[in-house]
């Protein structure tokens, strides 16, 4: 499988690593942005995106510092509204400036993905005081990015819920800590309070809920600042302070060895917020930008669906935000960890390689081999199916595509599918097919599959 990534990727550059930078300090080409006022400040590694940012003035690079991510139903973040978590406690607070309502994800996640990667090695972060939140439908961007990232541990959702996202596929954190605002004429809000609780309680997620009057507005000043009081107070102890500066030298020295990437598995998977985990998450992102290096890795495989949600979102992410080293990390990785053929993230990825920034007609054959024959693979999901069939219609396979397509259900319950199908179909009859790649990756949605079914 290393061959057939390394081949299907062969036009993607490959970027070197610069071991010299120590996971233990931050990067000279990484400034501090003007301290006190909002600054726009450009993504280094992907410069095409860029925040804005509020830096207290008592940020110290040598100490670690809480950080809040916002999201505004009207784009642009919401850095004024959140600027008061730092009467509770020294705050980098950060407007995602292009999220907003009406967009698709695929449109969003990119961002995001850039963003916190450049905070995160950028600033010293209090591993324990990573959050997000926001209005309306900048609180649902906020439960994505919490359900994605390794790092969130609370959510500041004003006048916002979960809008009935309770597929199994959306998995959050244990712990996560929720608190909510709204107001008591929302009605909106306020009728999703209980059954959105019961369902993140699931997770080991906890709930505080505030109220105020009016309806569906951003938390009062005084909410907002009681909210973060409660996140910052419900922060798990780092017990792993004593061990993590030795463990990231002894990671550096040897990146790649098995012995390093387990353990630093292993920290991800059982130190999550906690500066041992940061830490094996940012060494993780960095030695993954040698995409032709990490391929040749071995990584352990693991049956318990950790890490396929893992690798799998950095592939998800890093193809929309066109990180393409970081892609075919991990789409190598979960290739180790999730050898089930059924797998909705080897539909994700493969569907990953054929289209959006990430996407190229060379990764066809490398598709037809990751996502699973369906002649081979009895019960594979029609989704699964339905992107075979878009690869063999990009070889120029087309009686074989058309057989296939044919075969796929006329009728589901989920409408996505139905897209994509009629996607499909409209092709097959054409001399260049030319699917229509953002239908293909709104379909997509982080690879959930509504339905299974034959």
């Amino acid at each position: 499988m290393k061959c057939l990534i390394q081949k299907a990727v062969a036009c993607f550059a490959t970027l070197s690593l610069a071991f010299g930078m120590s996971l233990l300090t931050y990067a000279e080409e990484y400034t501090i942005p003007e301290k006190g006022k909002v600054v726009s400040v450009t993504c280094q590694e992907l410069p095409d995106y860029k925040y804005d940012v509020f830096v207290p003035d008592s940020y110290d690079p040598a100490k670690p510092c809480a950080i809040l991510y916002t999201f505004s139903p009207g784009g642009g973040g919401m850095i004024k509204q959140h600027q008061i978590a730092n009467e509770v406690t020294p705050t980098i607070v950060v407007g995602i400036k292009g999220s907003k309502n009406g967009l698709p994800e695929r449109k969003t996640v990119g961002e995001i993905y850039a963003v916190l990667l450049d905070t995160h090695e950028r600033f010293n972060l209090d591993p324990g005081a990573q959050f997000c939140g926001g209005l309306s439908g900048g609180s649902v961007v906020a439960y994505g990015v919490a359900r994605r990232s390794k790092y969130i541990g609370g959510v500041i959702a004003s006048g916002g819920w979960l809008q009935k996202q309770y597929d199994p596929w959306c998995v959050y954190p244990r712990g996560l800590l929720v608190a909510r605002i709204a107001g008591v004429d929302d009605k909106g809000a306020v009728s999703w309070l209980k059954q959105d609780a019961d369902h993140l309680a699931k997770f080991g997620c906890k709930c505080k809920d505030w109220s105020q009057p009016g309806g569906h507005l951003m938390g009062t000043p005084e909410n907002v600042k009681e909210a973060m009081k409660w996140l910052v107070a419900g922060k798990a102890p780092d017990k792993t302070e004593a061990v993590a500066k030795e463990k990231a030298k002894k990671w550096e020295a040897a990146p790649y060895a098995p012995a390093t990437i387990k353990e630093m598995l292993e920290a991800v998977k059982n130190a999550p917020r906690s500066q041992l985990g940061n830490l094996a998450i940012r060494q993780f992102m960095r030695i993954m930008k040698d995409d032709a290096q990490f391929c040749k890795t071995t990584i352990p495989a693991s049956t318990t669906g950790e890490f396929n949600t893992y690798f799998g979102y950095i592939a998800y992410e890093a193809a929309l935000a066109g990180d393409k080293p970081r892609f075919v990390s991990a789409a190598y990785a979960l290739d180790k960890v999730c050898p089930d053929k059924k797998n909705r993230w080897r539909a994700c990825i493969a569907t990953l390689m054929l289209f959006g920034a990430v996407g190229d007609d060379k990764n066809v054959p490398f598709v037809l081999k990751y996502i699973g024959n369906p002649s081979t693979t009895p019960g594979l999901p029609v989704f699964h199916r339905a992107v075979y069939a878009a690869a063999l219609l990009k070889s120029g396979k087309r009686i074989d595509a058309t057989s296939m397509i044919a075969k796929l259900p006329t009728k589901s319950e989920d409408a996505r599918l139905a897209t994509i199908v009629a996607d499909l179909k409209a092709n097959a009859t054409e001399k260049e097919p030319a699917l229509d790649a953002d239908v293909w990756i709104d379909v997509l949605n982080e690879g959930d599959q509504a339905t299974s079914k034959k």
